[in-house]
């Protein structure tokens, strides 16, 4: 039991710290995809990317 406790511990430890990383990275990504228009990226992809497309 005390090995599931500090499994927990560490685990919730870990989240505490990596949360603010993950939230900065979402609003950079929503603020990402709302500013550059979706044809832009997909012709990045097609370019970069030509047998996948």
């Amino acid at each position: 039991m005390d090995t599931i406790n500090q499994l927990l511990n560490d685990f919730f430890a870990l989240a505490n710290e990596a949360s603010p990383w993950l939230l900065l990275g979402l609003i950079i990504a929503g603020l990402m995809k709302s500013f550059v228009p979706s044809w832009h990226s997909i012709a990045r992809l097609r370019r970069y990317l030509p047998g996948y497309w």
